[in-house]
Parts: C-alpha cells; sequence; structure tokens
C-alpha cells in the first residue's frame, strides 16, 4: 500500500517572514521571526479574558466532541506554502497564514526553554480548516458574538462548520477562538498564556490546521458574549479583532492521512535546502510508513528509502513555486545484495 501526498513551497532570493482580548476554547483529546503586523485602527478597542473549557462534554450540551465520521476518502492536503518568486514580487503572508508557522514553533519549542527534545510535530496547514475558521471569524464580526457557537445560524457547532466546508473523515477536532488581538503574535501569547488554548495548540494528536481573523474597524460595544446558545448574559466591545484556529486529524481508506511539511510552513525561503516533516503515522508509538522516496515533478522520482521523520531536501533552482511529492509504504526498501568474490 502507498501513501502519495505533497507539500510546496516558494523559492525565493530574500526571506520575508512577518504577527489582548476575549479567549475560548473548544478540544478533546482523543484516548486510545521579523514581524509585520496588521494595522491598528485608531478607535480604541476592549480586551477581557471569557470563556472556560468543559471538562466532561456531552454531545446534548456541549461542542466539544471528538466526532468520527465514516471515512469519505479526503485528499491528503496540496495547500502551498506561500512565498515570492522574485524580490519585487514578494508576496506578504496574512496574519492568519503567519500564526500557523507561529504555532509550529510553539509545537517545536512547547516550554520556550530552546529544548526540542519535548516538542510534538507541525501542523500542516489545510484548506477546508482555513476556510472554515475564516468564515466563523467573519460571522463573529459581522453578527456581533462571542461563542464557539452561532447563535444565529441554529447555535451550529466547530465540527458542523468543518464539515461544511469541506474537512471530513477526521477522527479529532479542536478549535480555539480570541477577539481584540491585533497581531499573530498577540493572538497567539494570549492562547499560549491560557492552559486551556495552550493545550490545544500543543496537541500531539492534532495534524492539520487551519486559521482565520476578521478585522472590523466598525465594531461596536454589541458584541454577545454567549453563554447557554443562543442566550447572552450581556454585551462587550469592541474587539475589532477576531480569531479562530481549527484544528484536526483525518483519516481515509482505513489509514491516517499523514501530512508533508517544509519548514515549519514558514511563509518563504532564500535556501534551496529545506528541512521536510514526513508524517509517517497516526502517533509516534504507531508508525505506519517504513519507506519512502521523492519528486519534484511527480514523475520522477528518487528510489525508495528508509523512512524517517524529518530530511534535508534540496529544491530545484530557482526563484518561485517549488513542490514536493513524497510516497510512503509501509513495506521496507528492497535492498540489494552482492554476490560474494
Amino acid at each position: 500500500m502507498t501513501k502519495h501526498t505533497r507539500a510546496q513551497v516558494r523559492l525565493l532570493t530574500q526571506l520575508r517572514l512577518r504577527f489582548r482580548v476575549v479567549i475560548a476554547w473548544v478540544g478533546c483529546l482523543v484516548l486510545a521571526t521579523a514581524h509585520l503586523a496588521i494595522p491598528t485602527p485608531t478607535t480604541a478597542y476592549t480586551a477581557e479574558c471569557i470563556g472556560e473549557p468543559v471538562e466532561e462534554p456531552t454531545e446534548e450540551n456541549d461542542p466539544c466532541i471528538v466526532m468520527t465520521e465514516p471515512v469519505i476518502n479526503p485528499a491528503p492536503d496540496l495547500t502551498p506554502i506561500t512565498t515570492g518568486p522574485t524580490n519585487n514580487n514578494i508576496p506578504t503572508p496574512t496574519p492568519a497564514e503567519e500564526m500557523v508557522y507561529l504555532v509550529n514553533l510553539l509545537r517545536k519549542d512547547p516550554n520556550r526553554d530552546g529544548n526540542f527534545d519535548d516538542g510534538v510535530p507541525p501542523v500542516k496547514l489545510n484548506t477546508s480548516l482555513m476556510a472554515a475558521a475564516q468564515a466563523f471569524a467573519d460571522r463573529m464580526a459581522t453578527g456581533n458574538f462571542f461563542s464557539h457557537n452561532d447563535p444565529d445560524f441554529g447555535c451550529n457547532r466547530p465540527w458542523d462548520r468543518m464539515k461544511t466546508a469541506g474537512y471530513t473523515g477526521y477522527r479529532t477536532a479542536a478549535e480555539n477562538i480570541a477577539a481584540g488581538y491585533n497581531s499573530a503574535e498577540a493572538g497567539l501569547k494570549a492562547f499560549e498564556d491560557s492552559p486551556a488554548h495552550y493545550a490545544t495548540m500543543i496537541n500531539a494528536n492534532l495534524r492539520e490546521v487551519g486559521v482565520g481573523l476578521k478585522m472590523d474597524t466598525n465594531d461596536s460595544n454589541n458584541v454577545r458574549l454567549i453563554t447557554a446558545c443562543p442566550n447572552y448574559q450581556n454585551t462587550s466591545g469592541p474587539y475589532m479583532f477576531y480569531w479562530v484556529q481549527d484544528y484536526g486529524s483525518r483519516w481515509a481508506t482505513g489509514q491516517p492521512v499523514l501530512p508533508i511539511i517544509i519548514n515549519d510552513e514558514a511563509f518563504t525561503t532564500t535556501s534551496r535546502q529545506v528541512t521536510l516533516y514526513i508524517y509517517g503515522g497516526e502517533s509516534s508509538s504507531s508508525q505506519w510508513a517504513k519507506s519512502m522516496r521523492f519528486s519534484t515533478d511527480n514523475t520522477t522520482w528518487t528510489a525508495y528509502e528508509p523512512w524517517q521523520v524529518t530530511k534535508s531536501f534540496t529544491l530545484p533552482a530557482g526563484a518561485g513555486y517549488k513542490t514536493v511529492y513524497v510516497q510512503l509504504k509501509n513495506t521496507a526498501p528492497a535492498t540489494t545484495v552482492r554476490p560474494k568474490r
């Protein structure tokens, strides 16, 4: 059996990377920097923390559910790492894309002590999760509410929105939300300072991520702070910045979807030499892959080699988008035995 996935990166001739306040968390565990902040409006915005995680959720009264869906054969994520092809045409990452990279830096060094031995695998930017997160950030800003459930659309849950956006076949999912933070760095710091949100961001069971941000310069103090959806006890605001992080892990054809990640989802690279992270199984103790091979054109492949979780890889010459394809097998690579002389 062979798994096939790919990742993309744009190679630059110049590296460019850029990103208080309400927070809420929802998610469950399955048992078994250069900076370029977005413009800050001149209008003042408020900052206050609300929302606590529910420890023992049930499907009837809380959205914190681990959803086990029928496998619908979702394809591995093909999202590129957006970078710029030339010095004169370097696109700027969105704050949401920037936060994806910042999350991976945190996962690499969860204790912020320079000891990478306690790190967890990076998460892959997933277009469906990005769409779900962005749509809900838009809804909170324009709908004047702060909650994991949309009070104006049947109190829909994060999992409902993920499926609507096309994220299906998942075994685990989680969501963090915040409001009032005007940069990716500030938003991440707020999540990191909250134990429940921090636990979500460094959850090794989550392999894919989407982030959304909506800036509402016309925000007011009529933001409904939802208690038991659709009810609310009071209003607050203005917050102006609404953040959503959606996480998940998918399965297809009876096996976990195993992403490949280039340089921790960094937005650009100036070097042809990059580091690949190659998921080999659902967890470090359950590795499906035994061999792997690579291609940059999906036609010419390297020989199979023993699977390893990271690999130094040389991209093709020239600036622009670069794609790395990976095929995994759960059989060991063939070995050549030389006859004795």
